[in-house]
């Protein structure tokens, strides 16, 4: 396996350990309430739990028999339990793997840390494992609650390179694949516990202390009017998934509801998804009139792209609810209340909508990853670039270090150490910069405008991919002159030329060299009586120019 296979499945591990600690053993029935634990099942209005505190985790709307915060069970030689919890029945191939000997049979485990003990499935036993299978009085329950047939139980000899461990290995029927439970994972250490490691909290903390230091705020001008508002109606075949949606909010701490009265509510938007889901949004148009903005701006593309320097090898880390990550203080969240059919909600977390969340969470990602050498911010998309793959290997390292000993978490569709990569609507790729082709499409596929407004979307795209076409001033000049105000609209020959020329031009765009600073660099520009243009070439390592702007 190598370093960015490692890093990527490492860090989706992690949070799935995360993800199985926090949750719950399902009820026994689907037709019990799995707030109150009772029977039969009825609406969440009527739930006598809806309003009560549990005493485990003190969260609101539910009762602590039915509570999702289990402490995972400890398994020993000595122990007395007769229930143990396997991480894992069946599911897809991905994951951390690892080859280990079973009195020397070698056998390719998956690494489940939520798990508490080893098995195998009874075929492999019947098959490949030589010992005595012992009989067990220990039940075995999986995700689903469900008591997993157990044909016995193993003790034998692990080993890998340099690490042997004796462990209790249970067989069972219905499994899907060998599963190294984390009393053998730790036993062969295979992956260090966090609290055996140097605690770097404090390090960080001192070193970012606006990053770690309190919660987000949203401040607010007060002097403008607050805006209150009523429920919003939502289709009646989305009303039962909008309140799944916002238990499940819930539930994860997005949301909470709320009861005392609050100088702002805004309305609930309900936008379903193409897979059938529902995406809850809330309409704070009123609230962004009235927000203290910080003003820490986003940088450009151009910005963002210039710190590229002679980069070959590229990863893409993109935050899970990037916003979410950041949470708000107590006396901010009452600002975000919103109005449901179901009652009202106000977020916990920052959320998207909130005019100064981007350029807030822009500054907190920034000192975060600040000192870091190969790192472009761009909101919740960070690019990690190197010149070669042991330069990537060590920014990488760094970053997602950082990050895990922070708290932020990474989405699945991070890209690890590629060649090439798609970033801020550009391809970027060792040969230098490209568009997007899906841009270059959009802009290809128009038809020919029939308005003022229309002109004007097509040359903001086409301006977007300017860049990279030459002449484009000049070009674009019979399009320019449809927006003025004094032109009456008229589509003629030489705006058919311009329009049939700039989709020609993109359909083979230059590619632009990566800048770099310490490069000899030349500018060359020229103007006319209706346009300025300029192009920015540098010296490149075969002693060619190339446009880098």
């Amino acid at each position: 396996m190598d370093f960015h296979t490692e890093l990527k499945k490492g860090n989706t591990e992690l949070r799935q350990t995360w993800r199985k600690q926090s949750q719950t053993a399902p009820v026994a029935s689907s037709s019990v309430c799995r707030k109150c634990g009772k029977s039969p099942f009825h609406r969440w209005k009527d739930c006598p739990a809806r309003d009560a505190e549990c005493r485990k985790c003190h969260r609101r709307g539910h009762f602590s028999a039915v509570c999702r915060l289990k402490q995972m069970h400890e398994v020993s030689e000595e122990a007395q339990q007769d229930s143990i919890f396997l991480g894992e029945v069946r599911g897809n191939n991905a994951g951390w793997h690892s080859d280990i000997k079973l009195n020397g049979e070698v056998v390719s485990f998956k690494l489940d840390t939520g798990a508490a003990v080893t098995a195998i499935p009874s075929r492999l036993y019947s098959f490949s494992i030589d010992g005595p299978l012992l009989s067990t009085n220990k039940k075995l329950y999986g995700p689903s609650n469900k008591i997993l047939p157990v044909v016995g139980q193993l003790v034998i000899k692990l080993e890998t390179k340099d690490k042997r461990a004796i462990q209790s290995v249970f067989v069972i029927d219905s499994l899907a694949r060998p599963l190294l439970g984390l009393p053998a994972i730790e036993a062969l250490q295979l992956i260090e516990r966090v609290s055996e490691l140097e605690d770097p909290g404090e390090v960080f903390k001192n070193k970012f202390p606006k990053v770690f230091s309190g919660l987000g705020r949203i401040e607010c001008d007060y002097k403008i009017p607050n805006a209150l508002t009523t429920p919003r109606c939502v289709p009646i075949p989305l009303l039962a998934r909008v309140e799944e949606e916002l238990g499940r909010m819930e539930e994860i701490g997005a949301v909470s509801k709320i009861e005392s009265p609050t100088d702002w509510c805004a309305g609930m938007v309900v936008v379903p998804k193409a897979n059938g889901d529902i995406r809850i949004c809330v309409d704070m148009t009123n609230l962004n009139e009235a927000l203290c903005r910080e003003r820490h701006m986003l940088p450009s593309v151009e910005q963002s792209l210039a710190q590229l320097d002679g980069s070959q090898v590229f990863t893409k880390l993109d935050a899970r609810s990037g916003f979410w990550q950041i949470p708000l203080s107590s006396e901010t969240r009452a600002l975000t209340t919103f109005i449901t059919l179901f009652g009202r909600y106000c977020f916990n977390v920052l959320r998207f909508g909130i005019a100064s969340g981007p350029e807030h969470f822009q500054r907190r990602m920034s000192q975060l990853l600040d000192g870091l050498s190969g790192v472009i911010v761009h909101a919740d998309d960070v690019l990690v670039c190197g010149r070669d793959r042991a330069e990537h290997d060590v920014r990488l390292t760094a970053v997602l270090t950082r990050l895990q000993e922070t708290g932020l978490t990474l989405n699945e569709k991070c890209t690890f150490a590629q060649s090439e990569v798609l970033f801020l609507g550009h391809e970027i790729s060792a040969a230098g910069i490209e568009p997007d082709p899906e841009k270059i499409s959009a802009i290809t596929d128009m038809a020919i405008p029939q308005n003022v407004a229309e002109i004007r979307t097509f040359l903001g795209m086409a301006t977007y991919v300017g860049k990279f076409l030459p002449q484009f001033s000049d070009t674009t000049k019979p399009l320019r002159d449809l927006l003025a105000k004094e032109n009456d609209w008229s589509w003629g020959h030489m705006q058919q030329v311009a329009f049939d020329k700039i989709k020609g031009d993109l359909a083979s765009p230059r590619v632009l060299a990566q800048y770099r600073p310490q490069a000899k660099t030349k500018v060359s520009a020229d103007a006319s009586s209706f346009g300025l243009g300029a192009v920015l070439t540098q010296m490149q390592d075969n002693m060619e120019w190339r446009s880098i702007a």
